[in-house]
């Protein structure tokens, strides 16, 4: 049986923070040293020195990180996609019933749904325009009238 050694309890515990660092915060950075600790500890089974354990952790590291950093980059820049009302916010919808604050009416269509609307600026906006959304108050979407309105 294997005595535990401080160099071994060592590599297991790096390994260890870096790849419960790697879930935490996932950038495809710390699982490189994690994987390099694996490999360091690898090597100190097969009774490589304490500097060749540091070689063995570095080349691995180091070559992890370079060979997925361009594919890790593309990945998490990414914008996140928005679930349900979020994903609406800067659609253009058209109106399908006037909006007027006042009398609490107005409707815009987006992909086939229909949603209340109510006017950013409290202006009357007619059927048929052209509408931003702005942002979501409660069940309602608050839109401003395009700039480039042309009615449908």
């Amino acid at each position: 049986m294997v005595g535990l050694d401080i160099v071994m309890i060592s590599w297991i515990i790096i390994a260890a923070v870096c790849f419960i660092g790697e879930i935490v915060i996932p950038q495809f950075f710390l699982f490189w040293f994690g994987v390099g600790s694996i490999g360091a500890l690898a090597s100190h089974f097969l009774g490589l020195s304490y500097s060749y354990q540091w070689v063995v952790f570095a080349v691995i590291s180091v070559v992890g990180l370079i060979s997925t950093r361009r594919f890790a980059r593309m990945i998490l820049k990414k914008e996140p996609k928005k679930a349900g009302v979020e994903r609406l916010i800067d659609e253009v919808m058209v109106v399908t019933s006037e909006i007027d604050n006042s009398k609490s009416m107005g409707k815009v269509r987006d992909r086939g749904d229909s949603w209340r609307a109510v006017s950013e600026d409290g202006k009357i906006i007619k059927e048929g325009s052209k509408v931003r959304v702005i942002r979501v108050e409660g069940v309602s979407l608050v839109v401003r009238l395009e700039e480039n309105n042309n009615h449908v």
